[in-house]
């Protein structure tokens, strides 16, 4: 699973909603039923130090996608360094196979759970009351 690190001198920060606007209300809320049956999302009752802003985007299809506006977060996070290899690397280490493939994951940040402690900075409002992500969502660094 994933941990997310705060840096020692952080501050909560709990951003304002976004307006939502009133044509999206019920496909945002099947959305949020739906991320919540797969696990993705947990309703929240109690006190949250961190509450990012929702936001939402209609995709070609006419589905939605829900993500985090983690601006604050992203801010506050210890960020792990890893180093990308250069095209040379690739190249050498490719050098010889004759198969390749490419994979579109869809909602492939789904897949990588968060630990609990990571999941309470992961919080949102909507209309419809306050969420968190219990995998990680797009926007977080």
């Amino acid at each position: 699973s994933c941990k997310l690190v705060l840096k020692s001198d952080a501050k909560p920060v709990i951003d304002p909603p976004r307006k939502l606007p009133f044509k999206l209300h019920n496909k945002v809320k099947e959305e949020l039923g739906r991320m919540e049956q797969d696990g993705v999302i947990e309703k929240v009752n109690e006190p949250s130090e961190w509450v990012n802003s929702m936001v939402v985007t209609v995709k070609k299809s006419g589905s939605l996608r829900i993500c985090l506006d983690p601006k604050n977060l992203n801010n506050n996070l210890m960020r792990s360094h890893y180093q990308l290899p250069t095209l040379s690397e690739l190249r050498s280490e490719l050098n010889g196979s004759t198969i390749f493939s490419t994979l579109d994951a869809n909602s492939g940040f789904w897949i990588i759970p968060v630990d609990e402690e990571s999941s309470k900075l992961l919080c949102f409002n909507t209309p419809f009351g306050r969420y968190r992500f219990e995998r990680l969502p797009y926007g977080v660094s």
